[in-house]
C-alpha cells in the first residue's frame, strides 16, 4: 500500500507502511522520510504541507489536518486555511492523537494518547500530552526529569 501512495506524494522516504483503514488526501502536499507507519484507520487530511521525519510512527485512529474551515458569515463553507504539520525523526504519536495546523513536534519526542496538539513545541526528546497538548516531561539520556 504504502508503495502505491508513494507515487503523488511530494517526497516518499523507504519502507513507509500502511496499515489497513488509512485515509490519506491531497498527498501532493506529504513529505515522509525513511521508516514512516501509519497505524490502522490513520487519517492524513492535506492541504497544508505536512512533513514527517524517518522512523516516525502513530499509533491507530490518529488524524492530521493541515487543513480547517472558516466561517464566511452564513455557514463554513467555501475556502478555508491551510498550514504545515511538521513532526521530526524518531518520534511517535500516540493512538487516538489529532494533530492540528501549527503542530511541531521535535526530534525524539512522544505524543500520549488521545492528545490534542495544536502548536509548536520548543524542545525535543519530550512527552506531550493533553487537550490541549502541553510537555509534561523531557527526557536526557534515556532518563526522565518530571516538573517541566
Amino acid at each position: 500500500r504504502g508503495w502505491l501512495y508513494s507515487f503523488g506524494m511530494r517526497k516518499c522516504g523507504r519502507r513507509l507502511e500502511v496499515a489497513h483503514d488509512v485515509v490519506l488526501t491531497a498527498i501532493e502536499t506529504l513529505e515522509l522520510g525513511d521508516g514512516v507507519y501509519l497505524a490502522n484507520g490513520c487519517v492524513v487530511l492535506g492541504g497544508g504541507p505536512i512533513l514527517i521525519g524517518d522512523n516516525v510512527i502513530f499509533g491507530p485512529l490518529c488524524l492530521l489536518a493541515s487543513s480547517n474551515h472558516t466561517f464566511n458569515g452564513t455557514n463554513f463553507k467555501g475556502p478555508g486555511t491551510t498550514g504545515a504539520i511538521v513532526i521530526e525523526a524518531n518520534s511517535w504519536v500516540g493512538g487516538h492523537s489529532t494533530l492540528l495546523i501549527g503542530t511541531h513536534i521535535r526530534a525524539a519526542s512522544v505524543v500520549g494518547a488521545g492528545s490534542v496538539c495544536n502548536r509548536a513545541f520548543d524542545a525535543g526528546q519530550v512527552l506531550i500530552a493533553g487537550s490541549p497538548a502541553r510537555v509534561v516531561k523531557a527526557y536526557v539520556r534515556d532518563t526522565a526529569i518530571d516538573h517541566v
